[in-house]
């Protein structure tokens, strides 16, 4: 028995393809099977020519003095045939029993895409995976969390498999059986003249497939998108006149009519209300009303150190609304493990009753006892790894201690579905100021690293008291217009535009499959507006950049020479740095000759005009057929796809949350590494990249053009 059968082969073959990009499809599944299976098929052949080596022929052929390469090539190879056609029929069957118990560990061809099934307590989204290709290992994971309401759901795909497993191990014995008692000489049917007419033969297939696709045959019209059209659009979307994009200001609304002008002028079809290109909703949102303070103060609460805002401490902008004023001595404290989780799972957990049970904590919640410390007159200082353990309801307020610069740096602004009462605030602060406070309670961040080292689970260990601080927050409400902005190109067999031939406007053909289908192209325009300061966030890349993209892939789609047959919806919508995504459903119900429609597609553009990567990143959560076309389309123009890169959100805002209801295939469209200026003053037209804009905007034109045509993709 070797080492690799001591590795479990199902655990190792996840591990390969969780590690190469599950979102990769199905070459990742190869290499990894490749990879698990390798050795049992090394070690067949390596048995085979043991058993073969001491034969006569073998004897003969040295003793005619042949080479080695020579006995391989005449001799043993053509002798291993027979045994490895019969190993590949029974090796099938190995394969497929590896891929069903992936797939009951919810590991699948493409990893499937996002779906919003229902909300939760406070509105929050429930997301599940479901796997867009037609794989028995995807069916097996979409019920394997159902499999006790609805257990006859496996049935289908389990016997599936068991057939198809006992169909090739019957069939590879009758093969072995067949080929050993027959006469049959394979080396005569596989020698240098057929192999290389079969290699000629998938050449010619090959090369004849790929010009008559229709990639082939859409490629020149993607070559129309014109990049300076587009960078002119950043251009103006990013002007001082716009004042950031922020949702809740006048910039807003300009930046609204801009883009519902160009879709005018570009002569889109109106989805809005009225005949209008806008859709207006009125929302509630919350904004900062002066700069937050954190200060130092001496016995007799005076004021002696006014620490820098963003250079030195950053409120906390997340799930919950944190303002007010509170203040209290620094007490630095550091926790154990959770109880009964490990460290992952105890990050985990404490980020999920952070999020969710904020100003409704049950008796469980409180893992360390925080309650019992007297701390409802305290700051307490604690590093940012433990923010997400820790009740911080307790305290008057948190200090989270950050060494990561990007968090100061960056400028987030409150979500919409933010919790409105006053809680205790929390700042991340800089190692820096943490070291200062700590000093003068005694203690410092080596000291609770040290501390916390010796900690069981559910203990915690405080520092002395330190100086009094005073932190203060506040913010306002603003009732304001929140407009979507709505344009679309008929489909062929929709036929809803006025004037052209075929069936009376908001009529559909019945002969046409495609004729109620809609493919939707989205861009989120908003910003994040003026600093308190007055500081400027013209959010050029994020997203500018993709409201750019989307107004030039709607002018070639208008003007081009192959019409969809899907219609196509352009929507430029708001909320998105307010963690809010698009609401298929509302986009769809506005419009009388949308709402019969169905949603086939959505296309998600953010970030694509610049980031420190070579590639499209196709973002997390995407449809893997959706993937598939776009990796098809860049391949075409020659542009680097990758699964695993960064977006302008990366590590912002919460992969699940701004989600926004729907049921329809979506592919998250970026340029890798574009949150590196995400949210701060340097996002500006300057840094965009027209060639990157181009890419991405080809690619996706390209891409459209196969979803708005195409009956399959």
């Amino acid at each position: 028995m070797c080492i690799r059968d001591s590795f479990p082969y199902t655990l190792f073959a996840m591990i390969v393809i969780q590690a190469l990009g599950i979102q990769q499809g199905m070459s990742v599944f190869v290499i990894g099977l490749c990879v698990v299976g390798w050795g049992e098929v090394a070690q067949f052949v390596r048995g085979q020519v043991i058993g073969i080596k001491p034969r006569l022929f073998i004897e003969a052929s040295r003793a005619a003095g042949a080479q080695t390469a020579q006995i391989l090539v005449r001799h043993v190879l053509p002798n291993l045939l027979a045994p490895l056609l019969v190993l590949a029929v029974l090796e099938m069957g190995g394969v497929l029993m590896l891929l069903s118990e992936l797939g009951f560990l919810n590991v699948f061809l493409g990893g499937g895409f996002k779906v919003e099934i229902a909300e939760v307590g406070k509105m929050i989204p429930f997301v599940v995976y479901f796997s867009d290709v037609p794989e028995w290992g995807s069916l097996l994971a979409t019920i394997r969390d159902w499999w006790r309401s609805y257990p006859w759901m496996a049935y289908y795909p389990g016997a599936a498999f068991f057939l198809a497993i006992v169909t090739f191990n019957v069939w590879g014995e009758g093969l072995r059986r067949f080929l050993s008692e027959g006469r049959i000489n394979l080396g005569r049917l596989f020698n240098k003249y057929t192999l290389l007419a079969a290699g000629v033969t998938v050449v010619v297939l090959v090369w004849a497939l790929r010009s008559a696709s229709p990639m082939e045959v859409y490629r020149e019209q993607a070559r129309q998108f014109d990049a300076q059209r587009a960078m002119e659009h950043v251009r103006k979307l990013t002007s001082p006149e716009f004042q950031g994009r922020k949702t809740g200001t006048p910039g807003l609304q300009l930046a609204a009519r801009y883009i519902a002008d160009q879709m005018r002028e570009i002569g889109l079809q109106p989805g809005g209300d009225e005949g209008t290109y806008i859709q207006t909703v009125e929302r509630s949102t919350k904004h900062l009303t002066a700069v937050p303070r954190l200060e130092i103060l001496d016995a007799q609460g005076n004021v002696i150190e006014s620490l820098v805002y963003r250079e030195e401490f950053v409120p906390y902008m997340g799930l919950t609304h944190l303002v007010g004023e509170s203040q209290g001595a620094i007490v630095g404290l550091t926790t154990g493990p959770i109880p009964g989780l490990s460290e992952e799972e105890s990050r985990a957990s404490a980020r999920d009753v952070s999020l969710t049970s904020i100003g409704e904590l049950s008796p469980g919640v409180d893992h360390y006892g925080l309650r019992n410390h007297d701390l409802e007159d305290k700051v307490i200082l604690v590093r940012e790894t433990e923010l997400w353990r820790i009740n911080t309801l307790v305290p008057a307020g948190t200090l989270a201690v950050t060494d990561d610069p990007d968090v100061l740096r960056r400028r987030l602004i409150f979500p919409h579905w933010s919790y409105t009462q006053l809680l205790p605030p929390i700042l991340y602060i800089t190692p820096a100021v943490a070291e200062r406070l700590l000093a003068a309670a005694g203690s410092s961040l080596d000291e609770l690293e040290r501390m916390s080292v010796s900690l069981q689970p559910g203990e915690v260990t405080l520092t002395e008291p330190g100086p009094t601080v005073r932190i203060h927050i506040a913010s306002e409400e603003v009732l304001s217009q929140h407009p979507t902005v709505v344009g679309y190109v008929p489909g062929i067999g929709a036929a809803m535009e006025a004037g052209r031939a075929g069936p009376a406007p908001g009529q559909l053909r019945p002969d046409d499959p495609l004729s109620n289908q809609v493919v939707i192209v989205s861009a989120y325009y908003d910003g994040l507006g003026l600093g308190l300061d007055g500081t400027l966030y013209p959010g050029a890349n994020d997203n500018a950049s993709g409201v750019a993209t989307l107004l030039e892939i709607a002018r070639v789609l208008q003007e081009a020479p192959y019409p969809p047959k899907r219609t196509v919806l352009f929507v430029a919508w708001p909320d998105g740095e307010r963690y809010e995504g698009l609401s298929v459903s509302n986009v769809m119900n506005v419009n009388a000759h949308l709402r019969s429609l169905k949603v086939e597609t959505v296309i998600e553009l953010s970030g694509v005009g610049a980031g420190q990567g070579e590639a499209i990143a196709l973002g997390e959560g995407s449809s893997y057929r959706l993937v598939r076309v776009f990796q098809q389309a860049a391949d075409r123009l020659g542009v680097s796809t990758t699964t695993r890169g960064r977006g302008p959100h990366y590590d912002i805002i919460p992969a699940d949350l701004g989600f926004g209801g729907r049921s329809a295939l979506t592919v998250y469209v970026h340029w890798d590494g574009s949150d590196r200026t995400a949210h701060t003053p340097q996002d500006t037209f300057e840094a965009i990249d027209a060639e990157k804009l181009e890419r991405v905007g080809r690619t996706t034109l390209l891409a459209l053009t196969v979803l708005s045509r195409e009956l399959e993709y």
